[in-house]
């Protein structure tokens, strides 16, 4: 085995010798082809114990938001999936709505491109090329603003309730010219845009049919 990868097994099964799951790769390890579909199963059931499932999980979170301005805003907010401490906010300050915006956590590695050319797409669909507003902070920092934030807010929370393995995948440019693709699950998105923005930033004015 090389780092990265974890062994289970033995599994119990004379021609299965265990599991292998490795950082880029998953695969059963067996002495010959008769245990294949015996093979297959016990897969399904390491990568139940480890909680892998097939898409990524979601990870929204309710926090704060250091706006265009240098204020402090409510959020719900996503990192994307890697290691670019990017995130996905939809914000508001006070009763007023603001924004979905893309921008930097703390522990952020990537810093974005100015030119805001963003490519977008909901779970696999058409990918559609545009330009999100540019803006920085008062400490520099380079934040993207969505066009038309509302829709694309309604559409975040409504593809999150519809179906539990939605995806919106945010393709920019960093600042050196480097393509990233950003994956954002949508799962549990609504509930908590309505338990915690719903009633301080009044959002029934805007998503009335969101549940």
């Amino acid at each position: 085995m090389t780092p990265g990868e974890l062994m289970l097994g033995p599994t119990g099964h004379p021609g299965c010798i265990g599991v292998r799951v490795a950082g880029l790769g998953i695969g059963v390890l067996m002495k010959n082809d008769r245990t294949r579909r015996f093979g297959a199963w016990a897969l399904m059931v390491a990568l139940a114990s480890l909680g892998l499932p097939g898409q990524a999980a979601a990870e929204w979170k309710f926090g704060d938001f250091r706006n265009v301005f240098g204020d402090t805003a409510t959020a719900v907010l996503e990192p994307a999936k890697g290691d670019s401490g990017l995130a996905l906010f939809i914000a508001c300050d006070g009763d007023r709505w603001r924004r979905v915006a893309l921008g930097p956590t703390p522990s952020a590695t990537t810093k974005l491109s100015q030119k805001g050319e963003v490519r977008t797409a909901f779970s696999g669909g058409p990918v559609q090329a545009g330009r999100w507003k540019t803006r920085r902070r008062p400490d520099g920092v380079l934040i993207y603003d969505a066009p038309q934030p509302t829709d694309l807010a309604r559409r975040l929370m409504s593809g999150g309730a519809a179906d539990s393995d939605a995806i919106y995948r945010l393709g920019v440019i960093t600042d050196k010219g480097k393509k990233l693709s950003l994956d954002f699950p949508l799962a549990g998105l609504a509930p908590l845009v309505r338990k915690h923005l719903w009633k301080p930033c009044k959002l029934a004015n805007y998503f009335p049919e969101v549940p």
